[in-house]
């Protein structure tokens, strides 16, 4: 049954549940003796199936021999065996199991959004905001500021403006002075020469 599984192409050939059906008929013998098992009736009203399972142990507690039921468990076996290749089979070809994601091979193309036009007059505008030199100060998803602790607000510039042009004008000075003192030495050391003339 796994081998006319992998061999033919039944994907093409039919729809679900008949891809099933010609896959059990080309394993005619497996299929009748399952078949078999699970329809047909016993004296008792029981199917075969059901008989096997209820007297499977039944010959060892008479005879105290293991050799008796050797055939209903390989019956058995071979029943549940293909019962499972039979499911697995059927999963993959059942398009409702979920195994195989678009069993159909469907192919679906992109459209463009019919609102897009109506919003790109906004977007235009909103352009300038965008910019990554603006990511940090705005959420760009909803426009609306970010709380950032690394930017100051107008008091707090205010105050290190202060503090900044303090520094700037003592750095000034020194600057002054370091230019002062070095004009001085310039003239020092030009009155010594002269003198050493």
């Amino acid at each position: 049954m796994t081998d006319s599984f992998l061999d033919t192409d039944y994907i093409s050939r039919y729809d679900y549940p008949e891809r099933m059906k010609q896959i059990k008929l080309i394993n005619l013998q497996g299929y009748c003796f399952i078949n078999f098992l699970e329809s047909k009736k016993m004296a008792t009203g029981k199917t075969v199936l059901q008989y096997l399972i209820d007297n499977q142990g039944w010959h060892s507690v008479i005879y105290n021999t293991g050799r008796e039921k050797e055939w209903i468990r390989e019956a058995l076996s071979y029943y549940n065996d293909y019962k499972k290749i039979e499911k697995d089979i059927d999963e993959c070809f059942n398009p409702y199991s979920g195994i195989i994601e678009n069993y159909e091979y469907k192919k679906f193309t992109f459209i463009n959004d019919p609102l897009d036009k109506y919003f790109e007059v906004y977007e235009k505008q909103l352009v300038e905001i965008k910019k990554s030199e603006y990511s940090q100060l705005i959420d760009l998803t909803t426009f609306k500021p970010k709380e950032n602790v690394n930017y100051l607000n107008d008091e707090q510039y205010k105050a290190f403006k202060k503090e900044r042009d303090k520094y700037d004008t003592a750095l000034k000075n020194t600057e002054i002075n370091k230019h002062y003192m070095k004009l001085q030495k310039k003239v020092v050391l030009q009155n010594l020469q002269k003198n050493l003339k």
